[in-house]
């Protein structure tokens, strides 16, 4: 009888090992899923958003241990966009606006319209301000997602937001989301450029409007 009840208990605890087991990996795997999905539903709205508006600091360092510094407006309205940059004393400043596919650029000593392509921009954005943007990628980037026409590697942080990526020859991090009209936002972002002369950006976002 002893041994009877001694194998009935081994076998139902045997049992209840293998359920338990089960129960872990299933629960694991849809723990996975549901962060998989939830982030791609996070950055689904994130690309959805084409209506916004920031003010921040930006800063650049390079190896050279050169240093910028400006104050940076954007405001886009959906394929529309006006991009205002100033220098930290109030002097030198350029304003680039994109409207129904012309582009107009503003800076202290012309105003020119005709059809730039991003490269342009970048250098003329550099020229008077000493410091060059990825415009077309930062557009991205400001509202914490990848360029979706450039192939990246997404590291993931907490509540399905995107901590970092790796996109180009970049590594862009996000730091400090705030909350804007129901979306997480970020309020901090890096984006470190390697090579020959290691270039990194940083952007302050004071104000968020969406």
């Amino acid at each position: 009888m002893n041994k009877k009840r001694c194998l009935t208990y081994l076998i139902l605890a045997g049992l209840i090992n293998v359920g338990c087991a089960q129960l872990k990996k299933k629960d694991h795997y849809d723990i996975g899923q549901s962060n998989h999905h939830g982030r791609l539903a996070s950055q689904k709205k994130l690309q959805q958003l084409n209506q916004w508006e920031i003010s921040a600091k930006i800063t650049v360092e390079r190896k050279s241990h050169t240093f910028n510094t400006a104050y940076l407006n954007w405001k886009q309205n959906r394929e529309d966009y006006r991009i205002h940059i100033s220098s930290p004393f109030g002097g030198e400043h350029i304003q680039i606006e994109k409207k129904a596919g012309e582009i107009e650029i503003k800076t202290p000593n012309h105003v020119s319209k005709r059809g730039y392509n991003k490269e342009k921009i970048e250098d003329i954005i550099e020229k008077e301000t000493g410091i060059r943007l990825p415009i077309h990628q930062i557009e991205h980037w400001i509202k914490g997602i990848p360029d979706p026409n450039l192939n990246y590697s997404i590291i993931s942080g907490e509540k399905n937001q995107v901590k970092s990526i790796k996109q180009s020859t970049w590594l862009i991090e996000w730091k400090n989301h705030t909350l804007v009209n129901g979306v997480e936002l970020p309020k901090k972002i890096k984006a470190i450029k390697t090579g020959v002369d290691t270039v990194k950006i940083s952007l302050f976002i004071s104000e968020w409007k969406i």
